[in-house]
């Protein structure tokens, strides 16, 4: 046993656990934690100036293959400053540890500063678990409760609260031994359900394969091409308001873009394999389906709580993606005889056909919006594709232009794209430099919109002060296009008088390059066509962080 402040117990406690980067603002509540990360150099503490961005920065590096993010900050006013970075976490199921140093337990409940009556009530439906320790004695054990928790599928996001008096308090350590499960669940669900799947997909004539995200989260991203390829399937990956990451390469002949219900190959399907996705995750109310009434889903998730959610199936198989793909794959293989080969074939070389013709008129876009002014996207998305390393990640939280991303840039490689499907903004520069912290090797693209960088534009100090190299590309429209286009929607007084109100960022124009030569963080601004491959390449070889502020039409 040794003696040791709560505080340090709690540094050691993630020190075993193998913790690098702890990121944080911190108040005074904070000092103990604070006081004995001095002597523990084995662990970084990354300070932001807002909470939302340490929330950020631990997602993006849990994301990016950082294991566990582990944030630290300030009572009940840093956690409410966090709430939607750990909505956003709860979403996309990340295993985050947030840590608060609340006031000391002798002053609460005496309306005391900072203080709320239910503070784990603020995390309570977006964690695992949320929880005030309540002795000394119990904070290495509730920590590394929490630590398994986050990590123990279905991964999320965990909540525990350290009075300030605790922190201080000393106790007698034993020795720490992680309670983490030592490998990763696996699953492949049952065995005539599976078979029931593939009878199903080999007598469907118009079928459609939506890779979800759950496909790169447990490494079937290759396996998902050879489901795809053994039956000629028409491939489009979940919906944006659900996509979190890259689940079949785009350049891939079976590849038809983001499932979007309006397209003709969701308009004939007679049968739906989702693999790993959300079936289906709604914008908005609309009275029309999805997919065409008598269409039969087949749907394999690893969460019961998505499987025939809100459309009945025909087939559900509980199981995580990669165990469920090659279940299914050993069960179609002795199935397909030679008449069931032509079928695939003659599907597959019509499939082929029509997206050289979808190429080909994504290249005649292209090049009809090459030299136009203000920059057009198809211009800026062609010159990052063909700048940036092919195993570049790109964090997309770019809004309206994340479509023309999706369109025209050719991701290929598993875990290039990143996105946030929760809807908080001002996740993508936080969780991109997160992202670079867990890949120090690769380049890391932060591709934004102008109003979702502003909502976390602090976060360039952090890239600056700890010298993280991400490049920013900010698409700057100067206005809030989803919101305008969401009055000409409807289709009333704005749409017929043009005025937008609460759309529109200029009047004066947000000048970026200064805001972020003022966080210390190289910029340019880039208003000609011409300028966009030298400055991507110029901003990639500064090896610190940079912004390109690109205006766009």
């Amino acid at each position: 046993m040794t003696r040791m402040t709560g505080s340090e117990a709690l540094i050691e406690c993630l020190k075993m656990e193998g913790i690098r980067y702890l990121f944080g603002n911190p108040g005074t509540t904070e000092a103990a934690i604070l006081d004995a990360l001095v002597e523990s150099p084995e662990i970084t503490y990354i300070l932001t100036l807002q909470e939302s961005v340490a929330v950020g920065m631990a997602d993006g590096y849990t994301r990016g293959g950082g294991e566990i993010g582990v944030v630290c900050v300030h009572t009940a006013v840093g956690t409410a400053n966090s709430i939607g970075g750990i909505y956003s976490a709860s979403i996309a199921k990340l295993p985050i540890l947030m840590m608060i140093g609340n006031k000391d337990m002798r002053i609460l409940g005496r309306d005391s500063f900072c203080e709320v009556p239910d503070l784990c009530g603020l995390t309570r439906q977006f964690t695992k678990w949320s929880w005030e320790v309540l002795k000394a004695e119990k904070i290495t054990e509730d920590l590394l409760r929490g630590i398994k928790i986050a990590s123990t599928f279905p991964q999320g996001p965990v909540f525990l609260s350290f009075a300030e008096d605790l922190l201080k308090e000393e106790i007698e350590v034993g020795d720490l031994i992680s309670t983490r499960p030592k490998s990763s669940l696996s699953f492949q669900g049952k065995e005539e359900e599976i078979q029931r799947a593939a009878q199903l997909l080999l007598s469907a004539k118009n079928p459609l394969f939506i890779a979800g995200s759950e496909i790169a989260k447990s490494n079937a991203f290759y396996e998902a091409v050879e489901l795809a390829e053994l039956l000629g399937l028409p491939v489009m990956t979940e919906g944006r308001d659900s996509l979190a990451t890259l689940n079949f390469p785009h350049t891939h002949p079976l590849f038809k873009g983001v499932f979007d219900s309006q397209s003709p190959d969701a308009k004939k399907v007679d049968v739906v394999l989702g693999i790993g996705c959300k079936i289906f995750v709604e914008m908005g109310f609309s009275s029309a389906p999805e997919i065409p009434k008598g269409a039969k889903i087949i749907h394999f998730h690893s969460d019961p709580h998505e499987i025939a959610k809100i459309y009945p199936e025909e087939v559900s198989v509980l199981c995580d993606a990669n165990s469920g793909i090659k279940a299914l794959l050993q069960a179609l293989k002795p199935l397909l005889t030679a008449e069931v080969n032509g079928v695939i074939k003659e599907r597959m070389n019509q499939l082929k056909r029509k997206k050289e013709e979808q190429d080909t008129e994504n290249e005649k876009e292209i090049q009809a919006n090459w030299d136009k002014k203000p920059i057009r996207l198809p211009r800026l998305i062609r010159e990052l594709n063909q700048t940036v390393d092919k195993n570049a990640i790109i964090v997309d939280e770019s809004i309206r232009s994340s479509r023309s991303l999706l369109k025209y840039y050719h991701f290929e490689v598993p875990g290039t794209y990143l996105r946030s499907s929760a809807g908080a903004l001002g996740w993508g520069v936080p969780s991109a430099l997160g992202v670079k912290l867990a890949n120090p090797q690769r380049q890391v693209i932060a591709f934004v919109g102008d109003g979702s960088f502003l909502f976390s534009i602090q976060s360039l100090w952090t890239a600056a002060k700890y010298h993280i190299p991400v490049v920013v590309v900010v698409c700057n429209n100067r206005q809030y296009q989803a919101v305008k286009d969401a009055c000409k929607s409807y289709n009333r007084v704005s749409a017929k008088t043009g005025i937008f109100i609460g759309s529109d960022l200029n009047e004066p124009d947000i000048e970026f390059c200064q805001l972020a030569e003022g966080f210390g963080v190289w910029a340019k601004k880039i208003i000609e066509p011409e300028e966009i491959r030298p400055s991507l390449r110029e901003a990639l070889t500064l090896g610190k962080p940079a912004v390109l502020d690109v205006r766009i039409a």
